[in-house]
């Protein structure tokens, strides 16, 4: 019988090496070494996207923690169809003893791969590497081994089942990013702030808002702009592993144009939307875009004291550079 190879990847933010060892040791004992082939995991630079394209193609488990006592297993044993329980710890559970917990529940998910007779822990644990693009090799195919409805339990603690396990195959991200703005045309700089979310590995929705300063020398008058907008987001990269990916954004919003000269002031409000396009360079969680395009205003006509001191055209180009977060 050829053995199954089962992919652990471990994302346990405040896991300590000991606590991972203890969890590694308790599911090698758990799991029949002639049927599955244990690789132990942690994502390094990968985004976790790569995760659904790995469970596509090999068995795959994830363990993250939710909250500090919350911790969460996802099971894909079959392509693409995962399968989620939550164990919640109290706080006064030790480390060691919530890896044990972990490896159980995930031993208690393959029943299909335990060993006929209980085998004692090994003295070292698997070793744990980054995810490689080896690793994304498709596996042979497999039978359907669903994981049953657990009913596993410990000292203080509660383990649930996913009520809708497939929503787990496209990820929720958010995202949050400081920018570089300018109006190329208009002559115009400042900055801005973005959020939103990412119901799809490339497709994200949210709102920026910005703030711009410029001046027409020739006339004595300051410029004082702030925009706000809805937006879509397109970020792709080639490869999961790639760093280097395009970005694009179709946006829509308002407009507050604030002119001021000498004493006087006036302030007009206009409709703007834009396309923009660009390079995407990819740091693990971090995300650093340089886009340039275009925005389409109304045409407005802005005089102070009767005297027309500028024109805003319909068409004008723009620049942003922004660095932000992924989560």
């Amino acid at each position: 019988m050829t053995a199954v190879t089962l992919f652990l990847v471990l994302s346990l933010s405040d896991s300590t090496d000991a606590a991972r060892s203890q969890l590694l040791k308790t599911l090698s004992a758990s799991l029949d070494p002639a049927r599955v082939a244990l690789k132990p995991r942690v994502l390094g630079t990968a985004p976790r996207d790569v995760l659904d394209i790995l469970a596509q193609r090999q068995p795959l488990i994830e363990v993250r923690w939710a909250t500090t006592t919350q911790a969460t297993v996802r099971a894909a044993l079959t392509p693409g169809k995962w399968t989620t329980r939550v164990l919640t710890f109290s706080a006064a559970d030790r480390l060691n003893e919530r890896a044990k917990t972990i490896a159980f529940t995930i031993a208690a998910m393959t029943p299909d791969w335990q060993p006929p007779q209980p085998a004692p822990e090994p003295e070292v644990a698997p070793e744990v590497t980054a995810l490689s693009e080896s690793d994304l090799q498709p596996a042979p195919p497999l039978p359907d081994t669903a994981a049953p409805e657990t009913k596993a339990t410990a000292a203080r603690v509660d383990i649930q089942a996913s009520a809708a396990p497939e929503a787990e195959n496209a990820p929720f991200h958010g995202f949050l990013a400081l920018s570089a703005v300018g109006t190329l045309s208009h002559s115009t700089g400042g900055a801005g702030l973005e959020f939103g979310a990412c119901p799809f590995s490339v497709l994200c929705a949210g709102i920026s808002g910005a703030v711009f300063t410029g001046a027409f020398p020739d006339i004595d008058t300051s410029r004082l702009d702030a925009r706000v907008e809805g937006l879509i987001d397109f970020r792709w990269t080639p490869l999961w592993s790639s760093r280097l990916g395009l970005n694009a954004r179709l946006s829509a919003g308002a407009l507050l144009i604030s002119l001021h000269r000498g004493q006087d002031s006036v302030s007009r409000w206009a409709a703007v939307g834009g396309l923009e396009a660009g390079p995407l360079l990819r740091l693990g969680s971090f995300e650093m875009a340089l886009a340039f395009g275009a925005r389409l205003t109304g045409e407005t006509k802005v005089f102070i004291n009767e005297l027309q001191v500028a024109e805003i055209e319909k068409l004008f180009a723009t620049g942003r550079l922004s660095l932000g977060w992924r989560f």
